[in-house]
């Protein structure tokens, strides 16, 4: 997940939320404030989690078919 991110400069869950927000504005009204190391996990990054892995999978497809590799 960070390896897909690493372009926009996000390496940890709130900024890959950040970033994800950058790319698809209509989520911004569902981004959690930054977590405090004493608060527990934001149920709305559930959303962000799942976004991440779609960009995460499509962005390892399209690098897989642009070296040749016909999947299986």
């Amino acid at each position: 997940m960070r390896e897909a991110f690493k372009e926009y400069g996000a390496g940890i869950k709130d900024e890959i939320a950040s970033a994800i927000v950058g790319l698809f504005p209509e989520l911004e009204w569902r981004l959690p404030p930054k977590r405090k190391i004493w608060t527990k996990e934001d149920f709305r990054l559930a959303i962000f989690d799942a976004v991440s892995a779609a960009i995460a999978f499509h962005k390892t497809e399209s690098a897989d078919r642009n070296a040749g590799y016909a999947g299986v």
